[in-house]
């Protein structure tokens, strides 16, 4: 079924390719959910690639925005008008103070990152606060919650078009004390005039990641918003209503021990409850 709805000659064999680095879909639905996945990443990857080489890239043009019919296709919006996890993503990858993790940065045309070292650069893009008064610090913690490191940056340097990038962040060769499938990475940068940016990154290949299975709480918050939190690390989190109507503020996003989220809801559906699954769930395990 998935094939004969796929329009592309190749593209079924083409997502089964990239599939390859995620875990084994546990039926169907967890199928689905990992072409999602799997879509938001490369798109993810390709716009930060592409914000953190302003001004030798300008822009992005994507490919496409809805379906004519139910299937795994590189749309955003799926055949039901539901948003796709790209969707959700570009939501926020065009955002001002937009934060990037890299293995390789370009300035030049010259390659400022040993990538044989595995070393990591920062990249802040469109930033609207003095980036040198900040703090920011970044951390590798297992999935036990347990902070194996933690350091600050000292010093953000400017590019010629005021986007700001480092080449001393973090280099991965010299720690290998660290099993990488364990643990990830938090970046948080806090501005003077309380601007507060945290992303988390992995080092690993998705399905190498040994994630704890979290436990997710919803929280039922009015008719328009719930709240959802969780005690482990939950990688994007999939918000999902049998009622196809019903679409909500963000979804496909993850969450650190211990946070919160306000989700807004549109068209809830009392009598179709709003079911929550993390990467950890669609997977199937012998």
């Amino acid at each position: 079924m998935f094939k004969f709805h796929q329009q592309h000659s190749t593209g079924f064999e083409n997502i089964r390719h990239y599939l390859k680095n995620y875990p084994m879909p546990l039926d169907n639905m967890a199928y689905i959910y990992y072409t999602n996945i799997l879509q938001k990443d490369a798109i993810t990857c390709a716009v930060s690639a592409h914000r953190s080489a302003f001004p030798y890239c300008n822009g992005t043009l994507l490919w496409q925005l809805n379906d004519s019919w139910p299937g795994i296709t590189w749309s955003i919006i799926d055949y039901y008008n539901r948003p796709k996890a790209a969707y959700y993503a570009l939501d926020h990858l065009y955002d001002d103070n937009f934060l990037t993790v890299a293995k390789q940065v370009y300035h030049n045309n010259k390659q400022v990152i040993d990538t044989n070292k595995f070393a990591y650069a920062l990249t802040l893009s469109d930033v609207d606060f003095e980036l040198n008064n900040c703090v920011t610090s970044y951390s590798v913690i297992d999935f036990n919650g347990d902070t194996l490191y933690k350091s600050q940056l000292k010093k953000w340097n400017q590019n010629e078009v005021g986007m700001y990038y480092t080449t001393d962040f973090f280099e991965k060769a010299g720690m290998n004390v660290f099993r990488w499938t364990d643990c990830y990475l938090v970046v948080t940068v806090k501005s003077n005039n309380n601007i507060k940016i945290q992303k988390p990154f992995f080092f690993e290949q998705p399905k190498n990641l040994t994630l704890p299975k979290p436990n997710i709480t919803t929280k039922i918050i009015d008719e328009y918003s719930i709240e959802i939190s969780t005690d482990n690390l939950a990688k994007d989190i999939y918000l999902y209503s049998e009622n196809s109507n019903t679409t909500f503020s963000t979804n496909y996003f993850t969450l650190l021990p211990n946070q919160k989220k306000v989700i807004e809801v549109n068209n809830f559906d009392i009598k179709k409850p709003i079911q929550v699954f993390s990467f950890k769930d669609m997977a199937w395990e012998p």
